[in-house]
């Protein structure tokens, strides 16, 4: 017998014991490991499906008003990264009027609602929203103002209610737009 055999044969019990030692070894790096990357890949799966709502609005443009015309439109846009489907609706939350061109005995009378209403079911990830919005506008400027065919007469300030169906958790959103006004040529 050669000498490698000799030694196999009288450290028999020994080398099982260094094996299983191996085994258990080799059997706890994989658990680690697997265990690791299990919890990058959980990570990973809520940063992408279980995320906060981003929600955000916009007016494209000026929101234009015309003398003896109770009627504009907003030209709107929302957009909802959500991981879930959810509701929207838009409303108008308050016009700020600028007072430089403003009848001062009017000006509690000034006022901007939304012409019909905008409610929306979004569905996950890239939700977007975008049309001309009509409006309800009463918009009383100072008597005898000349040589001025429009001036900013303040910032509509609208509000984005989004609800997450699947959580049962609500977001609001403010933004706004600049409201001109213009007398006919």
């Amino acid at each position: 017998m050669t000498r490698p055999r000799k030694w196999l044969k009288h450290n028999h019990d020994s080398v099982h014991v260094i094996l299983l030692i191996a085994q258990i070894l080799a059997v706890s790096f994989v658990g680690f490991f697997a265990y690791k990357i299990q919890s990058q890949n959980y990570d990973l799966q809520k940063a992408l499906y279980d995320f906060e709502p981003q929600v955000s609005g916009f007016v494209n443009g000026y929101i234009y008003v015309y003398e003896n015309n109770h009627q504009a439109v907003a030209n709107i846009e929302i957009l909802i990264n959500a991981p879930h489907s959810g509701n929207v609706a838009l409303s108008v939350n308050r016009f700020y009027p600028q007072t430089d061109y403003l009848d001062p005995e009017k000006l509690g009378q000034n006022n901007i609602g939304l012409g019909d209403s905008v409610i929306d079911t979004t569905y996950p990830q890239a939700y977007r929203f975008r049309a001309d919005v009509p409006l309800i506008a009463y918009i009383y400027p100072k008597q005898n103002l000349t040589n001025i065919v429009f001036f900013d007469a303040g910032r509509l300030e609208f509000q984005i209610f989004y609800h997450d169906v699947p959580k049962n958790t609500s977001q609001t959103v403010l933004f706004n737009g600049t409201v001109r006004f213009e007398f006919p040529q």
